[in-house]
């Protein structure tokens, strides 16, 4: 099975969704009111899209080009890294959004599974969450931030929402995210009274809030501190494997785990005090994570201990797409021992391949006028 899921990577090139040349979210000529960010491909500006197969909604906020610098994690190094525009989510992804991807499992099963050797275009869906009733406990509606999801099933949504739209989105590298949640300012403080107003954290209830409830920043993000930590692409790895000096590439800095644990989820959350909410603030997870989990191989799809209720996630689409073989890492198992237990896992009836299916119910976008309100 591994082998399969690696020639399905190496087949991805010829079967990932098309491009359409930056079509969604880009104007001819700038807009009269709302944001709007000039490229040489016309004017970025917000969307928002319909889900297919569900009235579930997301909203992406274009963010503009610049750089950031950073220091690699495990070394006194620092690089650079190039930030091309993107769209970034306005809020974390809700459960009325998830939901549509978790019932994909049994959606699956009642069809035949494709040829997973000719065609690459398919994802794998997780089993039923872990102890709903504790997990809804601490974000209930679906207007909630979803969580408790591994990195892994948060990249596999973000393939299955492309395949969906024939647009590509993905997580965010950490290198994207920090520099989104600052607004291209890493030098930036802000007093707990302050961040207050933008950050649900030291939360005087048992749980998250639903989306938006605080300020957005000068971008137009909510909730990019507290509420949820959230995923990104990176590991914590030592930083050996970025060149340097000079710049780097989003995706060439990204920092990839070796392990099947040690990704970051990044930016304090609900449980965190005042001063554990910040645009450096990080988590990374652990066996400890999955402790609770009764079975072997511990499972792919979600955390059962640790703080799987403080864990969730935001998108991204980038305005130039990049390399087949870039998408490929950005959605698949990073590392051999993954894809071993994601293998193990479906074999043994918990998760399950399949394709997606495009629902006649999907809408176009729709420029959001303005995006300063919800």
């Amino acid at each position: 099975m591994l082998r399969m899921i690696l020639a399905v990577w190496l087949g991805l090139t010829s079967s990932l969704p098309a491009q359409t040349n930056g079509t969604v979210g880009i104007l001819a000529e700038r807009p009269t009111s709302g944001r709007a960010i000039e490229t040489k491909q016309g004017w970025m500006v917000p969307y928002t899209q319909v889900i297919p197969g569900c009235d579930a909604a997301f909203e992406m906020v274009p963010i503009p080009a610049g750089e950031i610098e950073l220091k690699i994690v495990g070394s006194n190094k620092r690089v650079t890294v190039a930030v091309e525009p993107l769209w970034v989510g306005k809020y974390e992804v809700t459960w009325a959004e998830y939901q549509q991807y978790m019932d994909e499992c049994k959606n699956f099963r009642k069809i035949a599974k494709p040829n997973l050797l000719a065609d690459a275009t398919f994802v794998t869906a997780p089993t039923a969450l872990y102890s709903p009733n504790e997990v809804y406990e601490f974000s209930p509606t679906k207007e909630h931030p979803a969580c408790a999801m591994t990195q892994f099933a948060a990249r596999q949504y973000t393939k299955w929402l492309s395949l969906q739209l024939k647009e590509r989105y993905r997580l965010p590298t950490a290198a994207e995210w920090m520099y989104a949640c600052s607004a291209g300012d890493l030098l930036q403080t802000i007093n707990a009274k302050e961040l207050a107003k933008f950050a649900v954290c030291e939360s005087d209830q048992a749980g998250a809030n639903t989306v938006g409830t605080r300020k957005a920043n000068a971008w137009g993000l909510h909730d990019m501190l507290g509420n949820m930590s959230e995923w990104v692409i990176d590991g914590q790895g030592d930083g050996s494997k970025i060149r340097s000096p000079g710049k780097q590439s989003v995706f060439d800095a990204i920092e990839w785990t070796s392990t099947r644990y040690g990704h970051r989820a990044l930016g304090g959350n609900w449980r965190s005090r005042f001063d554990e909410c910040s645009v450096h603030a990080k988590e990374v997870c652990s066996i400890d994570w999955w402790e609770l989990d009764p079975m072997l191989p511990i499972s792919p799809w979600w955390m059962a201990g640790g703080p799987w209720v403080t864990i969730g996630f935001r998108i991204v689409r980038p305005l130039n797409q990049g390399t087949a073989e870039e998408w490929t890492r950005y959605w698949e198992p990073d590392t051999g021992e993954l894809a071993s237990d994601v293998d193990e896992s479906i074999r043994g009836g918990r998760g399950i391949i399949g394709r997606p299916l495009v629902s006649p119910r999907l809408k176009k976008p729709i420029e959001m006028k303005n995006d300063t309100k919800r």
